[in-house]
């Protein structure tokens, strides 16, 4: 009923807010199921879902992702309240109270009937292009606030990765540990259950006294991770785990070695699948076999070319207004260390085109 709800309001052509060719809408998403239904429902109607970091700068991430509308809920609406946007509220429920006054200019979503509503003439499902941009994510660099676009393409490229390397299928519940405005729960958790068939758990934060007690009430077999997060969970000097588990699999990038190693070990018979995506490329790695403790794997089927190299020289040309570093790569091969570097165009891979290292 949400989704429609969403749906039925900016489709709506007598909507103050009906839905503009490639409109972004910022989604303050966290763990909420109102956010992942709101994400859903942007990307049915061929919208941009920009995702805002809550412990970010929200005036910053609304002028990085050009929007003038934010999806948020009864929490976080007065942080919303203060940016120069038109504010949509959702979730909570239909009794909650958001004590609006008859000039505040916020809507609540809860209040519709999707019946009432009639969808415009225009109006086709799922109308984007792999070429489109479906979400805007933000990172942290250098202290300041970047943008990462992510296109329908990238999207699908990251969520069949996902479901092909941890085989998902209906009989699987991922549990999905990242907040939905970070790349990871977006790309891998969600996109791999989406492409899947399976079930979503959607956590509210890493909470080691609770984690074994929800692997069992909720029928977990896959938990995502990023880098060493899991750590918190065996390290907890309450952590037991005592006869059988539902776990079959860990999926996701950056586990240390020891703490893999001391997984497995907790986890028995679970596996570990590590796997890499650039949220910017078209770079997927995946350790599916999991022999190599701690490798990123091999490139899966259809991503861009990865190749193992280092920057011999760098040349600076320096003109009147700025200046253009150039590098020049020695590619390398078995048995010499290097960084992973990507091709800029999956369908370029001569020795003459930018290549992108993966950070």
């Amino acid at each position: 009923e949400m989704f429609d709800r969403l749906i039925s309001f900016l489709g709506d052509p007598a909507s103050p807010l009906s839905l503009p060719a490639r409109a972004a809408f910022g989604v303050g998403a966290d763990f909420a199921i109102w956010a992942l239904v709101a994400i859903a429902a942007l990307s049915r109607l061929g919208a941009v879902a920009v995702l805002m970091p809550p412990d970010g700068d929200l005036a910053e991430a609304t002028r990085l992702g050009g929007i003038v509308e934010l999806i948020t809920d009864p929490t976080h609406l007065d942080a919303a309240r203060r940016l120069p946007v038109q504010v949509l509220v959702l979730g909570g429920g239909e009794s909650r109270d958001l004590n609006l006054g008859d000039n505040d200019d916020v809507i609540d979503m809860e209040r519709i009937d999707p019946d009432a509503v009639t969808l415009p003439g225009w109006y086709r499902p799922n109308p984007g292009y792999a070429r489109d941009l479906a979400f805007v994510a933000f990172n942290t660099v250098g202290g300041e606030l970047v943008a990462k676009q992510i296109t329908n393409y990238r999207w699908a490229l990251s969520a069949f990765g996902t479901a092909s390397a941890a085989a998902l299928s209906s009989g699987d519940t991922v549990y999905c540990l990242t907040p939905l405005h970070h790349q990871s729960g977006l790309l891998v958790a969600v996109g791999g259950a989406v492409v899947g068939g399976a079930r979503i758990a959607l956590s509210r934060g890493l909470k080691p006294e609770r984690f074994v007690q929800e692997l069992r009430q909720y029928g977990v077999t896959v938990v995502s991770y990023t880098w060493a997060m899991l750590r918190d969970v065996i390290d907890d000097p309450a952590f037991v785990l005592h006869g059988h588990h539902p776990v079959r699999l860990f999926i996701g990038s950056g586990m240390p070695t020891g703490l893999w190693q001391r997984i497995v070990e907790e986890f028995a018979p679970a596996k570990i699948v590590e796997f890499f995506a650039t949220t910017d490329g078209q770079a997927v790695l995946a350790n599916v076999a999991g022999v190599k403790v701690g490798s990123k794997g091999r490139p899966l089927p259809g991503g861009g070319q990865v190749l193992l190299g280092v920057v011999a020289d760098q040349v600076t040309h320096r003109g009147a207004d700025h200046s253009q570093e150039q590098h020049r790569e020695q590619h390398l091969g078995d048995g010499q260390a290097g960084q992973l570097r990507q091709t800029a165009a999956a369908n370029d891979c001569n020795h003459e085109c930018s290549r992108k290292k993966l950070s």
